[in-house]
């Protein structure tokens, strides 16, 4: 494919595949070509993308057909094909689907409709496919469109679109409407569809290849500063020295530096038409852009700011906003017709704060201001013909008042009517009835109209008419003047003002009257100013308002992708490109905005050691698709303006990402160096700034490939639980969020939390993947790294960019949770993590805190994933009175019993004898030798257990010995291999174990030192106190009493 040619839309492409090439993950493979470093021209740099964007598409189709049985589902109600020459081009008309599938989808959240999207990819088929193989055993009967339109304006439930597909749709002949056509939603390509017209030729786009020219070999802009940026000569802004307002936002150093060379840059004459700025995590990257973007803004310098995402656009406008506002004389009114923000409004979710830049708001706004019967001309005339003639107007209200009241003379005078109106209230009614009008479209033209078509001195008249008339407003509520006087004053208004502006001409006039005769006076002077020299348009439709929105701002904001939508405007040309986030970014998406019309500088804001864009085909993965221009450019030298100080994590939390991802050159802010700013959210050493909670009774699963780890699952939830009864107790506003590598983590975590702390305002919990949290931060981070397997397997969370990601989000307290062998054992990062934490003290095992091994226990008999933990030394038993020893026979038994319920109640009743608890008659085994096996029946099963001794050092100690469990019949075999084991016992040994000793009602084990003292008495139904000097011999455990008892059994 040759640039140059048209090539057509992406859809037209994506239409030639088969199910079979979508499903075929070697099918671009063999012309995959690495992306190179530098490139030979234009044309070999965006043909490097072509083939890795295919390929990606298609991946990302594939992915989406996995599981199609969850995919949004709608009937296809009528079809009508457009002129053949326009291929099989359908103007369809789409519906809900009533299914009693509980996983069909036709609506958004269970609420909306669907509505389809333009660029969104639908398979059509006659049957519900589950998974993409249903489509490929019957290929004839499905087909693949592309929606190109969607007509405006549609509520749904039914919706009118117009599609291109593969081949001609044909609707099936139904039979009591029991056969339909249903579209089965796969994937949208809107923003791959705008990449792809970027590195083809298309006529919807006016080219600009001055930077991209420049980052083909950027070896020529690895070079020093040229003179002006490194003179830092004074920049003035109608007399204003910028740097000196700048320091007003107390950047540091390194930030200042940053925001003065991007300014030095636009009047740079050198080769640098690309800037990159590394803003590490916690250095104040947002901040320095929204004061670089501020600058700009002063020296009307048009610029286009991006992100890839809405999330970060929306943060960069609200930081902005605000230094804007902050910036202003007066909160009354402020001026922001100048900053413009546009994209999906649905998706963006435009606040209160944002509203007056929102680019839907703003046409809204002055479509109103702008209607010649409604809007400002009307209000401006009727405001201006009122103060003139208010007097001539109250007459003619006299005379039509009498002229009724003559016509109901005959009638009486109804009880509570009141007299007529006098002149003072007439003119309070009808100025504050005229003033709302024209109060309303003064803040929408001082707020939104740009700097370029506002005039300051058109912008201080408005403001001055503004304050003019709520004092007017005022005075006239408050005012004692009396009605003839007050009359006098309006009827004479600009003759009495030159007069009482003469001493002479002050001396018998109210003062209250002549402070409304000089406003009045005053305020027409202006109101007739504001006629003659402001112009408003009048009656434009919306589309042309976007047109003259557009034009005039001066800071653009939107999306990389959503920026397609400015080639096909006419407007002014832009000068400066900014893209925040930028080593998110795919290179060639970059390649949108870097191509508009009049760019010559781009400043790249972004940190290379932090997430890359997301790429889901890894043939294009291989190749370099997924790396950013910021990625690359600082691969080949291009210097970049380090932000080095950052001021979100608590040194402990900084330390080992900045030593493992920043080579030691991030410094930490005053702020967080402050002994303040460290906070004891809980009180256990483990949960200092930085922990590692080793949790080893882990055990990953996979669901939908995706594992999860329902025991970390437990210990999150209940350091989140222990964190809420904290910050209630202490009344501590607290945020808390939970990080995990995967979906299905996330989901089980989100599942178990629900709705339980949304109502309380002081504590809030997010749960979110690692991708999902970049650029996110909060008090309290929780990691949970799932992973816990012999091998040390720890798939993508190996990788150094999403380590670092996790690793600094926290503010005030950073805790890892995870399996530290696992993790020790994948020879990666983590194992970094591990042995760093071990070395600083803050490595801990989860059971140390006993609500998190309660947790765990608990978490574990829900599960039934015990079956690792069938040992002495488990979390399960480390804590009870008694050692708890298993056969292999008892494991191989227990192993196929299928039902959860009964394991669960099987290890609860072990866990039972092991605290001590004895069933009040015990059911010995019948044809026991010594009577030692005792059972206990669980659901048709049967635990056969006995006392035994075990030597420990120097002591043989008595233990819990679970021999097996069987079925009922089965016993009499496990009492032969029982009694053929305990007949090889000595008399001491089987002695031992018949003793029992008692704490209150729990039975405790005994111990004795192994020496020739410790043997005991043959006779074992001997008395205590006949016993008491061989029981000298004898050592309770260390928690028995004094006045524990002990007995032969």
């Amino acid at each position: 494919m040759e640039r140059g040619k048209s090539q057509g839309d992406l859809a037209d492409v994506v239409l030639k595949w088969s199910i079979k090439d979508v499903l075929n993950n070697d099918l671009f493979k063999d012309q995959m070509a690495r992306i190179p470093n530098t490139f030979q021209s234009i044309h070999h740099y965006f043909q490097s993308y072509v083939t890795p964007l295919l390929e990606e598409t298609r991946a990302d189709m594939c992915s989406n057909m996995e599981n199609l049985s969850r995919a949004t589902t709608l009937k296809i109600e009528e079809s009508k094909r457009h002129r053949k020459k326009e291929g099989f081009v359908y103007s369809i008309e789409v519906g809900p689907l009533q299914s009693s599938t509980p996983n069909s989808t036709s609506t958004v959240g269970g609420k909306e409709p669907f509505m389809p999207q333009r660029d969104d990819v639908f398979v059509l088929t006659e049957t519900k496919p589950k998974v993409a193989s249903d489509l490929v055993r019957e290929p004839s009967s499905c087909n693949v469109a592309v929606v190109t339109n969607v007509k405006a304006g549609q509520s749904g439930p039914r919706f009118k679109v117009r599609v291109k597909a593969a081949k001609p749709i044909v609707l099936p002949e139904s039979y009591n409407n029991k056969k339909f056509l249903l579209a089965v939603l796969v994937v949208n390509i809107k923003t791959n569809g705008r990449i792809w017209k970027s590195l083809c030729s298309d006529q919807t786009m006016r080219r600009n290849s001055n930077v991209i020219k420049d980052v083909l070999q950027p070896d020529s802009m690895v070079v020093g500063r040229c003179n002006l940026c490194s003179s830092r000569q004074e920049i003035h802004v109608e007399g204003i020295n910028l740097q000196k307002k700048l320091l007003s936002f107390k950047l540091n150093e390194s930030q200042m530096d940053a925001v003065l060379t991007s300014l030095y840059a636009r009047q740079c004459s050198g080769k640098h038409s690309v800037k990159l700025i590394w803003g590490p995590p916690g250095t104040g990257k947002t901040k320095t852009v929204s004061v670089l973007l501020w600058a700009l803004l002063q020296m009307k310098c048009r610029t286009l700011t991006c992100a890839p995402t809405n999330v970060a656009v929306l943060e960069v406008a609200s930081r902005l906003v605000r230094l804007v506002r902050e910036s202003c004389p007066t909160r009354d009114y402020c001026s922001l017709g100048s900053i413009l923000l546009f994209g999906n409004k649905k998706r963006m979710n435009i606040d209160d704060n944002l509203e007056d830049v929102f680019l839907e708001h703003r046409v809204d706004r002055l479509e109103e201001c702008f209607a010649p019967s409604s809007g400002w001309s009307h209000h401006l005339n009727s405001m201006i013909e009122f103060l003139e003639d208010c007097v001539r107007s109250y007459k003619l209200y006299l005379g039509n008042e009498k002229k009724e009241g003559e016509e109901d003379s005959l009638n009486e005078k109804k009880q509570g009517e009141e007299d007529l109106i006098k002149f003072r209230r007439f003119v309070q009614q009808r100025f504050s009835l005229k003033a709302k009008g024209l109060l309303k479209c003064i803040r929408v033209l001082v707020t939104h109209l740009p700097a370029t078509f506002l005039s300051r001195i058109n912008y201080n008249l408005l403001t001055n008419v503004h304050d003019f008339l709520q004092t007017f407003e005022s005075l006239l509520g408050k005012a004692t003047v009396a009605d003839k006087e007050l009359e006098e004053v309006f009827a004479h208004s600009e003759e009495l003002n030159d007069a009482t502006s003469q001493p002479e001409g002050r001396e018998d006039k109210n003062s209250t009257a002549l402070l409304l005769c000089k406003i009045t006076s005053d305020c027409l002077r202006l109101l007739r100013s504001l006629r003659e020299s402001l112009e408003i348009p009048q009656g434009l439709g919306k589309h042309v308002i976007e047109e003259f929105c557009f034009k005039g701002a001066s800071l653009i904001l939107c999306t990389v992708s959503t920026s397609f939508r400015l080639h096909s405007l006419e407007m002014d040309p832009l000068e400066m490109l900014v893209i925040d986030e930028a080593a998110q970014l795919k290179e060639c998406e970059s390649t949108i905005p870097l191509q508009l019309l009049g760019i010559r500088r781009a400043i790249l804001i972004g940190d290379e050691c932090q997430l890359s864009a997301m790429v889901k085909s890894k043939v294009s993965e291989s190749a370099g698709f997924g790396i950013s221009l910021f990625e690359r450019l600082s691969s080949l030298g291009l210097g970049k303006d380090l932000l080095n100080m950052q001021y979100r994590m608590h040194p402990s939390i900084s330390y080992f990402p900045n030593a493992n991802f920043y080579n030691n050159k991030i410094l930490d802010g005053p702020n967080v160096e402050d002994p303040d700013y460290k906070r004891h959210c809980l009180p256990a050493r483990m949960y200092g700034s930085y922990s590692f909670i080793n949790v080893a009774e882990g055990m990953e699963v996979f669901d939908s490939q995706s594992p999860k780890n329902v025991i970390e699952v437990a210990v999150v939830l209940q350091l989140v639980r222990s964190l809420f009864e904290a910050s209630l107790s202490s009344k501590q506003k607290l945020s808390v969020g939970v990080v995990c590598p995967y979906s299905a983590q996330v989901s089980e975590i989100q599942v178990k939390l629900g709705k339980t702390y949304e109502a309380y305002s002081d504590f809030t919990v997010s749960v979110k993947s690692i991708d999902g949290f970049q650029g996110g931060e909060e008090d309290v981070i929780i990691i949970s790294t799932v992973r816990s397997n012999s091998k040390g397997a720890v798939g993508f969370l190996s990788n150094l960019r999403r380590t670092n990601v996790a690793l600094t989000r926290a503010r005030h307290c950073l805790w890892i949770v995870g399996n530290g062998l696992t993790l020790s054992n994948s020879g990666r990062v983590w194992k970094k993590v591990v042995l760093d934490a071990k070395s600083r003290g803050c490595y801990f095992n989860a059971e140390e805190d006993t609500h998190l091994a309660e947790a765990i226990i608990s978490a574990v008999i829900e599960t039934g994933q015990y079956s690792h933990l069938l040992y002495s030394n488990s979390l399960l038993f480390n804590r009870a009175k008694w050692k708890v020893e298993f056969t292999d026979d008892f494991r191989i038994s227990f192993a196929k019993i299928m039902k959860t319920g009964i394991r669960k109640e099987v290890i609860e009743l072990i866990m039972k004898l092991s605290s001590g608890w004895r069933p009040k008659n015990e059911d010995v085994v019948k044809g026991c030798s010594f009577l030692l096996l005792k059972q206990y029946g669980v659901k048709g099963q049967y635990i056969i257990w006995a006392v035994d001794i075990l030597k420990e050092d120097s002591h043989y100690i008595q233990v819990l010995k679970i021999w097996d469990i069987v079925p009922l019949a089965e016993i009499p075999k496990v009492v032969v291999r029982s009694n053929a084991r305990i007949g090889k016992y000595a008399e001491d040994h089987k002695l031992k174990c018949r003793f029992k000793c008692k704490e209150g009602e729990l039975v405790v084990p005994m111990n004795w030192k192994t020496t020739p003292v410790a043997a005991l008495p043959k006779n074992r139904n001997i008395s205590i106190k006949d016993l008491s000097s061989d029981l000298n011999s004898l050592k309770l455990g260390k928690d028995h009493s004094a006045s524990a008892s002990s007995q032969p059994r």
